[in-house]
């Protein structure tokens, strides 16, 4: 799969390293250099990760990238409304599906507003509790 990852924060570099795991390459973009330090060096050498320094909300980013033929995008810059312009953008101007385009949503009333709209979203919180609470079922608690 054609995947962009756009934020190589603690989530985006997490995600890229289980993507790659699973056998994708992955398209890594972020506007500091220093997140790429967060990504597995022998990803990168052996080309599984692709490092873009690049400003995701712009459109000459978008344009370059060629994000028209990623199979998935996904946006985790860590900020509920730049994630939400991003994946806008990236919708009109690349022409994707927004079912193609998975954002990191924190507040629950954004989420379910963007998930009404289209597009895929998820939630730290909730990839946390879900495993717990299927723990807890497990053991009859």
């Amino acid at each position: 799969m054609n995947i962009h990852i756009i934020g190589i924060g603690h989530t985006g570099s997490k995600i890229s390293e289980e993507l790659c795991s699973a056998g994708h390459k992955i398209n890594a973009i972020d506007t500091d250099k220093k997140s790429f330090t967060k990504l597995p060096s022998e990803l990168i050498d052996n080309k599984y990760i692709k490092p873009i320094m690049g400003n995701g909300n712009s459109k000459d980013t978008i344009n370059s990238l060629r994000i028209i033929n990623s199979d998935i995008v996904i946006i985790c810059t860590g900020k509920d409304t730049l994630n939400c312009l991003i994946a806008q953008k990236i919708s009109i101007l690349a022409n994707i599906d927004k079912e193609k385009i998975i954002i990191l949503i924190k507040d629950f009333y954004i989420g379910n507003f963007y998930r009404s709209l289209g597009f895929s979203i998820f939630n730290k919180i909730d990839s946390i509790s879900d495993p717990v609470l299927k723990l807890i079922k497990n053991r009859n608690i």
